[in-house]
């Protein structure tokens, strides 16, 4: 890890408008963004269905989606000059076409009939492999992956993430024992 709260771009004349990544991280040679948003955003709208088989996306996610492509854009030209994190160390990994990790909602919000469910995972799916350098993945998937790396075997019922029930336990997860369980991640 590099930088919490990364500003990945100069500040507007007025003193405004600087973008920030939630995490700046390094690896090896190489920078990497993660943005990460609420285990409780939605990932599609509506109720139905749109066109040929497919589930309309949310807003919230295609905002994040957004998000991180201005953030990818802006610390392209912001890391060709000299850069220093919080301990005033110089950041030696270099940005080219910088990877952008973004975390956001939970595979299990994917509900409705067993033609719905299909629906929404496909739509998801080729959402995210045609978003080009962008990694999407839900905190349910991320779970996952980090219990199959710890424990070399995929999760059962009993081992899963439990769901959040209410905001206030997001929030909590998320400024704490969220957060402070990415500090060693090598993405």
């Amino acid at each position: 890890m590099l930088q919490k709260e990364a500003a990945v771009s100069d500040v507007d004349v007025d003193g405004k408008s600087t973008v920030n990544a939630d995490f700046l991280m390094g690896a090896t040679d190489f920078t990497i963004l993660v943005e990460m948003k609420l285990p409780s955003s939605e990932l599609f709208k509506g109720t139905s269905t749109q066109r040929s088989r497919t589930w309309g996306l949310s807003i919230k996610l295609m905002d994040a989606v957004s998000q991180i492509l201005t953030q990818k854009a802006e610390w392209l030209v912001k890391s060709r000059g000299e850069n220093f994190d919080e301990n005033e160390q110089l950041i030696e990994q270099r940005a080219v076409d910088p990877k952008a990790i973004l975390i956001i909602g939970m595979r299990s919000s994917m509900t409705g009939t067993d033609r719905e469910q299909m629906m929404k995972l496909n739509t998801f799916e080729l959402f995210r492999r045609d978003s080009r350098n962008i990694e999407i993945i839900t905190y349910d998937e991320l779970y996952d992956r980090a219990f199959y790396i710890v424990n070399q075997r995929l999760p059962e019922d009993a081992d899963r993430l439990p769901p959040i029930e209410d905001e206030s336990a997001i929030e909590v997860q998320k400024a704490g024992a969220a957060i402070s369980a990415f500090d060693d991640i090598p993405f």
